[in-house]
Parts: C-alpha cells; sequence; structure tokens
C-alpha cells in the first residue's frame, strides 16, 4: 500500500473513532431512559447519566438557584431600582385610571374581582359590628379611668375654650325666646301658674294687677338679667365647674348615662355619611371616583408605591425563605420527564455538543495521522 494510502487510511480511521466515541458519550448522557436487564443482570451505563441522577441534578439546581442566583440582596438590588418603580408606579395608574372610568359599581366590581357579594350589605353590618364592639371595649377597658384622663389634651383645651361661647350661646338663645310672642307667651302661663299655687294671696295679685300687666313687667327684667355680663359670668363659672367635676369622675359613673345603641348608632351613621366609599357604593364608579383622581395618581399612588417597595425590599429574604425556592425548582425540574430535558439542554447547547463531536474527529484524525507516520518509520527502519 502507498504511504499516503496508508497515512490517509489512519486519518480517516482516527476521526471516525474520535467522532464516533465522543458522539455515543454524548447520547449517553440522556439515553438510554431507564435501566435494562438481562435477567438480573443489569446492563452496564443504564439508564443514562441524567436520567439516573435527575433528583441529584433537581436537588443542586434549587441549591444553586436559591442560594446563588434568586438571592435577597439580588431582587432587594433589582425592586430598589427606578425601572421597577416606575413600572410599579405605571402598573397601579393604568388600573386606577380604568377603574375610575369604570360604569360598573364599586359593589360590582368587587363582586367580579374577588367574589365578595352584597358588599354595601356586607360593609354597613361590619361597620356597625366594629363600632358596636369597639365602644363596649372602650367602656370595660378604662371603666377606672377618668374622663380626662381618657380624652386628649387638644380635645380637653378645646372644650374649656369653648365653654364661654357656649354660656353666651345659651343666653342669647334663652334671650330670644323669651323676647319672642312664644316665649311672652309661656311666660304668662307660667306667671299665672305660679299665682294659682298661691292660693288667696296669688288670687289677690292676679285681682289687682292683672296677669298680662305683671308679664309686661317680668318680661323685661328677664331680659335685661339675661343681657347682663355678671349673669354671663356666672353661667360660664357653672359650666366650668360642671366640666371640672366631669372630668374627674371615672368613666364608669358615667357609663349609666350612655346609651350604647343609641350612641353606636350615631357613630356608624355619621362614619357611613362621611365616608365617601359607604355613600357610593351602589353608585357607578365614574360618577363619583373622577373627584378623586387628582389625588389618587399624585398622591395615593406614588405613596402605595413607596410603602410596597419599602416593605418589599425590607421583607423579601422572610418571602424567599416562606416561598422555599430551592424545593420549588427542586420539584419543578424532578416533575420534568427525561425527554424534556434532553429538548431543553439540547436548545441550549446542541450546537456547541456538535462542536465537541467534531473535536473529537479532529483530535482522532490527528492521532491517526501520527500513527501512520510511526508506523512508516519503523517499517523504514
Amino acid at each position: 500500500m502507498e504511504p499516503w494510502m496508508f497515512i490517509s487510511f489512519m486519518v480517516i480511521v482516527g476521526a471516525a473513532l474520535g467522532g464516533i466515541t465522543n458522539a455515543l458519550a454524548i447520547r449517553m448522557l440522556f439515553k438510554p431512559h431507564q435501566a435494562y436487564y438481562i435477567g438480573k443482570w443489569k446492563v452496564p451505563f443504564t439508564p443514562g447519566l441524567i436520567p439516573k441522577r435527575h433528583k441529584e441534578i433537581a436537588v443542586q439546581l434549587g441549591e444553586m438557584v436559591g442560594t446563588y442566583l434568586l438571592t435577597a440582596e439580588g431582587l432587594e438590588k433589582q425592586i430598589k431600582q427606578s425601572a421597577f418603580k416606575q413600572g410599579v408606579s405605571d402598573w397601579l395608574e393604568a388600573e386606577a385610571t380604568k377603574l375610575i372610568n369604570s360604569e360598573d359599581s364599586l359593589e360590582v366590581y368587587v363582586a367580579q374581582t374577588i367574589g365578595v357579594q352584597n358588599l354595601e350589605e356586607v360593609l354597613y353590618h361590619r361597620t356597625d359590628r366594629i363600632i358596636e364592639t369597639g365602644i363596649s371595649r372602650f367602656l370595660t377597658n378604662n371603666e377606672e379611668k377618668t374622663v380626662v384622663e381618657l380624652l386628649p389634651e387638644a380635645l380637653v383645651n378645646r372644650v374649656e375654650g369653648y365653654l364661654p361661647e357656649l354660656s353666651q350661646a345659651v343666653l342669647s338663645k334663652t334671650r330670644d325666646y323669651f323676647a319672642s310672642a312664644e316665649g311672652k307667651e309661656k311666660l304668662s302661663g307660667m306667671i299665672e301658674e305660679f299665682l294659682d299655687h298661691k292660693g288667696r294671696l296669688g288670687s289677690m295679685i292676679s285681682m289687682f294687677m292683672g296677669n298680662e300687666r305683671l308679664v309686661d313687667k317680668v318680661q323685661p327684667e328677664i331680659l335685661r338679667f339675661l343681657q347682663n355680663e355678671r349673669t354671663n359670668q356666672l353661667l360660664s363659672e357653672l359650666l366650668e365647674k360642671e366640666w371640672d367635676k366631669i372630668k374627674e369622675r371615672p368613666l364608669k359613673e358615667l357609663h349609666a348615662f350612655i346609651n350604647e345603641e343609641k350612641f353606636s348608632h350615631f357613630l356608624s351613621q355619621l362614619v357611613k355619611d362621611k365616608t365617601p366609599v359607604l355613600r357610593s357604593i351602589t353608585a357607578p364608579l365614574n360618577t363619583w371616583m373622577p373627584n378623586y383622581e387628582e389625588r389618587i395618581i399624585q398622591t395615593w399612588i406614588p405613596n402605595v408605591t413607596d410603602g410596597f417597595i419599602g416593605i418589599a425590599s425590607k421583607q423579601i429574604g422572610h418571602f424567599l425563605k416562606a416561598f422555599q425556592i430551592e424545593q420549588v425548582i427542586s420539584n419543578q425540574v424532578l416533575a420534568f420527564s427525561t425527554k424534556y430535558l434532553e429538548e431543553l439542554v439540547m436548545s441550549v447547547a446542541s450546537k456547541e455538543l456538535k462542536l465537541i463531536t467534531y473535536l473529537g474527529a479532529l483530535i482522532g484524525g490527528v492521532v491517526g495521522l501520527f500513527q501512520g507516520l510511526f508506523v512508516l518509520l519503523i517499517n523504514s527502519l
């Protein structure tokens, strides 16, 4: 055989062996998918490496992702980036805009979104229950405390500052009443009743002076008394003294004067009347929410975004621990079939695996070349 033919033969054989060996090794990573037996003897290298180590791969992959890739520090850094914040804000604005312009009522929206039916009835009932329970608990837990201990200092000062105004208002209303025709008639009736109870003396006074004349004399005196500054001062002092007594009384002494049912109903109705959401549960959203659009977009959404990012960045470690990322990844990988794993790896590294096969053929060809040259050199000696 000619030397060049011999060398070519050796190169071809070496390249074929190298390429086939690497191709076979790559194939044995995935196949066979299951173990084969001859009797009780298991055929070596079955199943393939990846099917055999499927569980170990899933565990290691889960630990790698949880420990080195999806870390609390990395996620916290990502959450604090301005792009993430802007994305959250844009999403909230888009959802808020859709909600503001919706023709559905809040009751319908909540029913469709989270499945809560009859929202108005539910909220009203819970508002009543919360207020009733809160008042009852407050009265029970604070019955030994005095009024001044329970009320905020600002409210106490405000009440004390309002007492002179209250005194003036009471005198003013009383004066207006007695100056009116109705008040004069009522005063006349009171004088007549008073004289009736005085027997013969009352009859004598009525006979000599006459009821109307007596009213005409008493009414101006009463009005002058009510207009007197000392009367106002006296009433203010009386109100202050009574207020001082009330402040020092324990709540349990005042409990008997408090009708819990009526007070609860009053507060509940006040909350319902003063809370826009409760007033407008059954009205279309686009009839009342546009009034709050500017506040929602410019104030509420930025505050909610900042609050969410602040809480998420601080608690992300606890979230990850609660989610058990390693276990989730491991279970997910274990759920993959061996065929899917093969397709997944091949979709990512098929080009590189082919290059490994070609590299094996190249190395085998080079080895065959040197073998052929070595054999020719030995034969020539």
